[in-house]
């Protein structure tokens, strides 16, 4: 079988609007990949195929005068498979998705470690924006999604009060699986992290405390987490008596309001 019609019949099982890498077409034995590249440029010039980016084409699919080529993960695998780069998701949508941010983007975009690009097809406009390996590490789709948002908002926007809103939205025990991957994130990201994780674990016991005792006489434990002692404060502010707190207790609340804000608010 000639290359051209090992090509072509390769192709044909290939869904429309579907993209897919010249890689895919490799075949054990078949070694004249200029008889391939040769085979895709006359398909292409022949409106059979069209160049989506370098390595990547598909089978046009039109719907309503416009091509139609479906993007998301498998454009992604087709990006990544072609340019050995690392995409992952962007920190607009990576905040969106984790409930940090309502912010929406007006267009495609990912990150990437490779260099800032944009990429047409048809009436659709795609970004790939830079972003450093360090915060570009698939291992977890929950690491992905807050290192992007970290790499995104900065040091002084990514706090502990961040991911406990993002905890709103998704738990803390998934948060917790990230426990295992703080070795090898960045590590102004990694301190947050253990702040937060501090805050869940460490337990301290309401009876030293006495406007804290007060505020927890519906508790059956004397033993809370620093966590659960910031939002029972946050929530019972106006109860608090403050000139009858003692040093202790006031320097909890100091260190309290140091990682997760304001009580009086």
């Amino acid at each position: 079988m000639s290359t051209a019609q090992m090509v072509h019949n390769k192709i044909a099982k290939f869904p429309a609007g579907h993209p897919f890498t010249v890689e895919m077409l490799k075949q054990p034995g078949q070694g004249n990949w200029k008889a391939v590249q040769r085979s895709l440029s006359r398909m292409t010039q022949s409106g059979e195929l069209k160049r989506i980016s370098k390595g990547i084409y598909t089978k046009p699919e039109i719907l309503n005068g416009y091509t139609v080529v479906m993007t998301g993960k498998e454009f992604i695998a087709c990006i990544e498979r072609t340019t050995h780069e690392t995409v992952v998701t962007s920190g607009a949508q990576a905040t969106n998705i984790l409930g940090i941010s309502s912010q929406a983007q007006d267009l495609e975009m990912y990150y990437w470690t490779g260099r800032t690009k944009t990429i047409t097809i048809g009436n659709k406009v795609i970004m790939l924006k830079y972003i450093n390996k360090k915060y570009a590490n698939k291992t977890h789709p929950l690491l992905e999604l807050f290192l992007s948002s970290a790499y995104f908002l900065g040091k002084d926007m990514f706090t502990i009060r961040t991911i406990k809103l993002a905890e709103k939205n998704i738990g803390w025990v998934k948060i917790s699986e990230l426990k295992i991957y703080l070795p090898v994130i960045p590590t102004w990201v990694r301190k947050v992290f253990q702040q937060y994780f501090a805050g869940i674990e460490k337990v301290i016991k309401i009876s030293d405390y006495p406007q804290l005792k007060f505020i927890s006489w519906n508790r059956h434990t004397d033993e809370i987490s620093l966590d659960e002692a910031f939002s029972l404060y946050k929530s019972n502010w106006r109860f608090i008596v403050q000139k009858n707190l003692t040093n202790k207790e006031r320097r909890l609340i100091e260190r309290l309001t140091r990682v997760y804000g304001e009580l009086n608010v």
